[in-house]
């Protein structure tokens, strides 16, 4: 039993540490539940249609109101999404999503027969009920404190296996490192299926985008013959976690999914584009161009919160990449006429992401310009002078830009 311990020490700890954690959890909260005293009121609250001015959902002379205010100019490629409604049930600690009618308006409040139930109690939104029990939001230094504590956890465990790698054998180093990443993302699919725990879905799935590949990679050098070609193992493990990645976001419609879904498609296309021996800078062109693209459908959608992070990566990688393709040609003065676009592009996706971006090539670039063609003339010292001028009227027309690319997102 002892040297079955040694030899198979970091797989039964990678077994055991989940669990435990899981134990100690559930003790507290059986604790908890055992030293306080139940609830004795409901709670109503929404979710999925906050940051959207066309609905409000709010209590008014103690009764539930769901008011609608059509938008000025309707949206275009994606349906408005509508406020969803739960009961927290006192008695069972369960939430229940409301089946309510959204599309029965009378002057601009719904009307429906779950929200008359609701009405016959009286509704307070008061953070604490009169039971004693209190609406209180998470601080930042709580978050801060778990999300340190969950690093140092992580952190220990990749160290600890660090440790015993090399006294581990093939199918111990696939099994601690694929296992933990598939276990992650079943989790997070458990997750979604109790509302107490949704918020708990993401760190699953980002566990799982990590370790997951990690462990494919491990097993294709513990069991697979090298071929000399760097593409193939990237292709197949970005293939099959774009697979994974998309087919849950179909499934769930996670913002998470979807954020991974597009770094996958990245690593798939940009490999591919790598192993058909596409020049560099015309394939980083082309994989920015679709990450535009696919920024720009995902600010139409309820997944917004993800576009300004891949309209930076897009944006910075067609500049970057159009810049060299053009470098020591005639069309040097071309990439003023993209970068314009550029800025003309942000106001029409009302992105401040894109329009900081674009400045910031554009500012790079004319300093590049300057100093290739005029750092060695008599006229360099007021070439400088005016390039900070008109660095200084670019950077003041760019904040009036994001004023109105602001107001206009508004």
């Amino acid at each position: 039993m002892k040297q079955f311990l040694k030899n198979n020490g970091v797989l039964i700890a990678g077994i055991v540490l989940p669990l435990a954690l899981m134990l100690v959890f559930h003790i507290a909260e059986v604790a908890t539940r055992a030293s306080v005293a139940d609830p004795q009121y409901d709670l109503i609250f929404t979710a999925n249609g906050y940051g959207d001015p066309s609905w409000h959902v709010g209590v008014e002379n103690e009764q539930l109101i769901v008011r609608y205010t059509p938008p000025k100019t309707p949206p275009v490629g994606y349906v408005t999404p509508k406020p969803q409604l739960y009961r927290l049930d006192h008695r069972t600690m369960t939430a229940s999503l409301l089946n309510i009618n959204y599309d029965h308006i009378v002057d601009g409040v719904v009307q429906d027969p779950a929200i008359d139930e609701i009405n016959k109690n009286r509704l307070s939104t008061t953070a604490e009920s009169p039971d004693g029990y209190q609406l209180i939001y998470g601080s930042l230094l709580k978050t801060l404190m778990g999300y340190v504590g969950g690093i140092f956890v992580f952190s220990g465990v990749c160290l600890l296996i660090g440790m015993m790698w090399d006294d581990m054998s093939s199918a111990e180093r696939v099994i601690i490192t694929f296992g933990p990443g598939l276990i992650a993302f079943i989790m997070g699919a458990l997750c979604l299926k109790d509302q107490r725990f949704e918020k708990a879905a993401t760190p699953f799935f980002l566990a799982g985008a990590g370790l997951q590949p990690t462990g494919m990679f491990v097993y294709m050098h513990e069991y697979l013959q090298p071929t000399g070609d760097m593409f193939l193992p990237v292709l197949g493990v970005s293939g099959v976690m774009l697979a994974q990645q998309f087919a849950g976001f179909l499934k769930w419609r996670r913002s998470s999914l979807a954020f991974f879904s597009i770094m996958f498609w990245a690593f798939f296309i940009g490999t591919a584009l790598g192993k058909l021996r596409i020049d560099g800078d015309l394939a980083a062109v082309t994989l920015s161009l679709s990450l535009m693209c696919l920024s720009a459908a995902a600010d139409r959608s309820p997944h917004r919160a993800i576009a300004p992070f891949w309209y930076f990566i897009g944006t910075a990688g067609l500049l970057s990449g159009y810049f060299e393709l053009i470098r020591g040609s005639s069309l040097e003065l071309s990439y003023l006429g993209l970068n314009a676009f550029m800025v003309w592009l942000s106001i029409s996706l009302a992105s401040r992401t894109v329009l900081l971006v674009s400045v910031a090539g554009l500012m790079g670039w004319l300093a590049w310009y300057t100093d290739k063609y005029f750092a060695h003339v008599i006229g360099w010292p007021v070439a400088l002078i005016i390039l900070g001028f008109v660095m200084i009227a670019l950077s003041a027309y760019a904040m009036k830009l994001g004023r109105m690319i602001k107001a206009s997102s508004a």
